[in-house]
């Protein structure tokens, strides 16, 4: 159990935060498994980068229950490594795609429209929630069919569907905004 070294640990007994985050992997280890799969590349990480965040923010924690602010801990390093993972696929992909209305790629005007649309696009995604951020990228920028972007963000074709009503609306009313 954690709590048994939390009291040393967080007075800063290097022993004890030791013995204090070994208790911890078990629990972690647990949690980072249920959201992303068993046998996922991330697993390993993201166990690794939530006992680091322990390790640095437990002089945070307050009074309350230390599991259930590990499984939290844990479950933001998942969701922060499945993100991360989507980020690189994108950037890695071949390209944005191009978008409705803009002028043929050959013409200077239009690589100059198509690249200010483009802009405009990626400065209204960067103001929407950070939840919805992933889905309008691929859906608007990418252009990924929702069941393609629930399978890159490993979530299910229903959330993408319900994200990406929220998020048409929302870039709607920002872009008409500008």
């Amino acid at each position: 159990m954690p709590t048994d070294h939390l009291a040393a640990a967080r007075s800063g007994d290097a022993a004890a935060m030791n013995e204090f985050l070994t208790a911890c992997v078990p629990l972690v280890r647990m949690t980072a498994i249920r959201i992303l799969g068993a046998g996922n590349d991330m697993v390993d990480d993201a166990i690794q980068e939530s006992l680091i965040k322990v390790w640095r923010n437990l002089h945070r924690f307050s009074a309350g229950n230390i599991e259930a602010w590990i499984v939290t801990v844990t479950s933001n390093a998942c969701h922060d490594a499945r993100l991360s993972a989507t980020h690189r696929h994108w950037h890695g992909s071949i390209g944005l795609h191009t978008l409705q209305g803009v002028a043929a790629i050959d013409d200077t005007a239009a690589i100059v429209c198509r690249d200010e649309s483009r802009r405009r696009v990626r400065d209204a995604i960067s103001r929407l929630y950070p939840t919805y951020q992933p889905v309008a990228w691929l859906m608007y920028v990418e252009g990924c069919k929702a069941g393609e972007a629930a399978q890159v963000l490993g979530v299910p074709d229903a959330t993408v569907y319900a994200q990406a009503k929220h998020v048409k609306t929302m870039l709607g009313k920002i872009l008409s905004e500008n």
